[in-house]
């Protein structure tokens, strides 16, 4: 029986020697688990894909609002839409413009949400 457990304990600690050579990180994180750099790092890389994705998102947003205006309001409309959220207006009429245009599409939306038929 001894024989059986000085065998079992030497076949362990040989797995975990050729664990350890072969994937050195994966034991290391087993055993003493993610330095804090580790840690940062993947944070880091997680806040910046879902910064990507959101921008993304938001420009796709942005298109399809742009494609509503050109088919509701016209081409002329649209492109001013596009401008407005491009390049942000800087004179009191252009932002007043893109108010009333933005209200506008407001009322679209929300007219397509209660009947979107």
């Amino acid at each position: 029986m001894k024989l059986f457990f000085t065998i079992a304990a030497a076949l362990l600690v040989v797995g975990l020697i050729g664990w350890a050579t072969v994937d050195s990180t994966g034991f290391r994180h087993t055993f003493a688990g993610y330095s804090n750099e580790e840690i940062e790092q993947t944070k880091l890389k997680f806040d910046t894909t879902q910064a990507q994705i959101q921008n993304r998102l938001d420009e796709r947003l942005l298109e399809t609002k742009i494609r509503l205006v050109e088919l509701v309001l016209g081409e002329a409309a649209a492109g001013k839409y596009e401008m407005c959220h491009k390049y942000p207006p800087t004179t009191k009429q252009h932002k007043a413009d893109c108010q009333k245009l933005d209200e506008r599409v407001a009322k679209i939306e929300a007219q397509q949400a209660k009947d979107p038929w």
